[in-house]
């Protein structure tokens, strides 16, 4: 879970599982939607990611979750905007992350057969970039919010009691 403020990207949450049934994914996810605002979220539709986004756009609409194939040119986008993130100095991650930060360096571009950018991971027991991979879905989904947002507007009971300690 990310947030943008003002040019600045903070992570505001981050949970892992290793193996998890789609079930517990839901219920993960559902918790999510529940405990924050999220305008939009990305998720990663590749083969069996194909049935937790349709579910996911059915529980919380399609208008704030959006599946991404993981194509080479999506690859590369997602890893430019990281990259571009990171360079910037624009993105907060959480002290003490090492497997966050691990995933990151497992990263690598490199140039196939044909010339074209391609990005491997070595694998090991902590997968092979999970965790990079999700945070530039998540960049990704901050990046280009989806549909229109509607304009804030709080009830006049809300705004008065706000007023009263000013």
């Amino acid at each position: 879970m990310i947030e943008q403020v003002g040019d600045v990207v903070w992570t505001r949450d981050i949970i892992t599982r290793k193996r998890a049934p789609f079930a517990e994914q839901d219920a993960l996810l559902d918790g999510v939607f529940a405990h924050y605002r999220v305008l939009r979220c990305c998720i990663d539709q590749t083969g069996l990611g194909e049935k937790p986004v349709e579910d996911a756009k059915r529980r919380h609409g399609s208008t704030r979750v959006e599946g991404v194939l993981f194509t080479p040119r999506n690859k590369l986008t997602l890893a430019t905007r990281g990259k571009e993130v990171f360079e910037d100095r624009r993105l907060r991650l959480p002290q003490g992350d090492g497997a966050l930060r691990a995933d990151l360096h497992k990263l690598k571009k490199v140039m196939s057969p044909t010339g074209a950018p391609r990005f491997v991971a070595e694998s090991d027991a902590a997968g092979h970039a999970d965790r990079a991979w999700a945070l530039f879905l998540a960049l990704n989904a901050a990046d280009q919010p989806h549909g229109p947002v509607r304009a804030y507007s709080c009830c006049p009971r809300q705004a008065s009691s706000l007023l009263e300690g000013y």
